[in-house]
């Protein structure tokens, strides 16, 4: 007799233990289609993998290899000969496609022969089913009834490469007491270790113990399990910690927008942060709001390879202008926190003016039902971002005391104006980063800024537009050494760089700012680094804040009218904040929201023919 209790409170739970013996039915894929048969030779890895997943079953375990025949033959059946197991994974080779449909075929006629061994009845699933076909009726429900009226444990390994959709199967190995598990891209050669994290499950000794918990708030907690045997009482205590949910999450999102016309489409992608685990259910509900005069949605949304790619999104419009966005509960499919694309089209009769589109309402539960709420964000359309890629050249110019490191592109891609933020790893055990510098480089007119991100992680960035010069040594990094033997030889790698062009090179993809349609972006920063409006403070406002901006045009802008103007978010004006000529300096302007009602709004500082845009929440 057992009881399980968390924080002193007792608790229901599942029990499973371990048996003498295991029937562990494998099922797989082996079209090339489908295993992606040019990305590092996947059926490889995957016999690999179950070679030793085979060498660490028990003596009396038994192994069916389930491989799809349209004659409805099963591959190996149900054998303890381990050796003739091993042997029949050797001689796997490449078949027919596969499909999502037959995949279930395969998986049921594997239930049918588990159903009939005794032990622990286990089925390991591995695969893409990338395709679908329509010769067999077998469907996910019918899986799931049979796994879990026969005590079924599954696990899945899926296979994940770009564009494809992957098969909605957690629910069935949830329901089941296993779990899934994702492999993307080079993730794959780790197959081998994934089944032998598996393999514990099935072969370890002992009872699991599985339970729901209620408080979900706590990121620990106490948990006792209380047996009695043989008449004595005998208690074990742990306690358990669970994965960290923030109490805020935040919604991201940037668009690609190449040519700033009105005839042009952009797609806006959003991403959710922190990033989330693949094991906790997640739900969330969110508005999308713009103005339908100047923009409209168009085409299917974006979802392969997404965190929604398993699950059922669902976007409501619910009037112009304003779409419902909800999704789960379900697991995520991905851990990358991409959540799905939109298209929008400008209208060309309403091109030249700037549009907002905010990110509204948002709540989120992620595993436990914490309920988490976060502000709205603006996003904007008009992105210039470049794809550039830099390496550390080894030809550094060393003393005993420092070293200067040239970083170069791989490819120039700057036309006019650049802008960039470059990210560089290196080993603080044998060096310690003393400055940047663009001599003889691309930069050598630009004004260069760097810190350290973290301890192991210089960021470099050009903190303002400049022309740069020929050549491919985009900057130089200098380091102190402390170990010069050890330095030379330390790694320095290069994980980005984010490069910015022409219009739009002053802002970042998670800026908040307004939406450009047209040929306004270039307007605005044509000028950029004559002045700055900073972010209000506080933001969000509960009453009084402050509005700064700074004038460093070296002159240009003496006399210039700059006009601070607060707006709503449908573009309506409601307070002029400032009107009057500047010279160089700082300018802080005092406001309070008390008569304003709680949402987004919006402050624009004008100077001349440039402008510049701050969200503004009030609670």
């Amino acid at each position: 007799m057992y009881m399980l209790f968390e924080n002193n409170a007792p608790v229901d739970y599942d029990v499973i233990c371990s048996e003498a013996f295991n029937a562990v039915a494998i099922v797989l894929e082996t079209s090339p289609l489908t295993l992606g048969a040019n990305y590092h030779n996947p059926l490889q890895i995957i016999k690999r993998g179950i070679q030793s997943f085979i060498n660490s079953t028990n003596k009396d375990d038994r192994i069916l290899i389930g491989t799809y025949h349209s004659d409805g033959s099963i591959g190996l059946p149900f054998t303890d000969d381990l050796d003739e197991a091993r042997n029949f994974v050797n001689l796997l080779d490449y078949s027919d496609p596969f499909g999502e449909l037959a995949l279930y075929f395969t998986i049921d006629l594997a239930f049918n022969e588990l159903i009939n061994q005794s032990g622990r009845r286990i089925c390991v699933v591995i695969g893409t089913a990338q395709n679908s076909d329509d010769i067999h009726t077998v469907t996910l429900k019918d899986l799931n009834t049979k796994a879990v009226e026969n005590n079924i444990t599954v696990f899945y390994l899926r296979l994940v490469y770009k564009d494809v959709q992957l098969v909605p199967m957690q629910e069935l190995c949830s329901a089941t007491n296993g779990y899934s598990m994702i492999m993307v891209d080079e993730e794959i050669e780790t197959i081998p270790e994934a089944l032998l994290e598996i393999s514990k499950e099935v072969t370890s000794p002992g009872c699991t113990f599985i339970y729901r918990t209620e408080n979900c708030t706590d990121p620990s907690r106490s948990v006792r399990l209380s047996a009695q045997l043989s008449n004595q009482h005998y208690t074990a205590d742990t306690v358990v910690t669970f994965p960290s949910r923030p109490d805020t999450v935040t919604i991201a999102a940037f668009a690609e927008y190449h040519e700033l016309t009105p005839s042009k489409r952009s797609n806006v992608f959003l991403h959710l942060a922190p990033q989330l685990s693949t094991k906790m259910r997640l739900s969330f509900s969110f508005l999308i709001k713009y103005d339908p005069d100047a923009l409209r949605l168009v085409d299917p949304v974006y979802t392969d390879g997404t965190i929604v790619s398993d699950g059922d999104l669902v976007i409501d419009e619910m009037r112009p202008g304003v779409l419902k966005c909800t999704f789960g509960p379900s697991r995520p499919a991905v851990t990358n926190g991409d959540m799905f694309g939109l298209r929008f089209a400008a209208n060309m009769s309403d091109s030249s003016r700037p549009a907002f589109i905010v990110i509204d309402s948002v709540s989120m539960t992620n595993g436990c039902p914490n309920t988490v709420i976060t502000y709205p964000d603006t996003i904007y359309i008009c992105n210039c971002e470049l794809e550039v890629n830099a390496t550390a050249v080894p030809d550094f110019v060393t003393t005993t005391e420092e070293m200067r490191v040239p970083f170069e592109l791989s490819q120039t891609l700057y036309p006019e104006r650049a802008l960039f933020t470059s990210l560089i790893h290196f080993d603080p055990d044998y060096l310690t980063p003393i400055g940047v510098d663009g001599i003889g480089a691309m930069t050598e007119d630009a004004r260069l800024e760097w810190r350290l991100r973290a301890p192991d992680t210089l960021e470099v960035r050009a903190d303002e537009g400049f022309m740069p010069k020929d050549g491919r040594t985009l900057f130089y990094a200098r380091f102190r050494v402390k170990q010069p033997k050890a330095a030379v030889e330390s790694h320095l790698s290069v994980p980005y760089v984010r490069a910015f062009s022409d219009c739009c090179y002053g802002l970042e993809k998670t800026s908040t700012t307004s939406i450009l349609i047209d040929g306004e972006c270039e307007k605005i920063v044509r000028r950029v680094g004559e002045f700055t409006l900073a972010q209000n403070a506080p933001n969000p406002v509960r009453g009084e804040t402050s509005f700064r901006f700074t004038v460093h045009s070296k002159g240009a802008l003496d006399g210039t009218l700059a006009l601070l103007t607060l707006y709503r978010s449908d573009g309506k004006a409601i307070a002029e904040l400032y009107n009057q000529s500047i010279t160089d300096g700082e300018y802080t302007v005092p406001y309070s929201t008390a008569d304003l009602p709680a949402g987004m709004y919006y402050v624009v500082l004008n100077i001349g023919e440039n402008s510049q845009t701050r969200s503004v929440v009030v609670e």
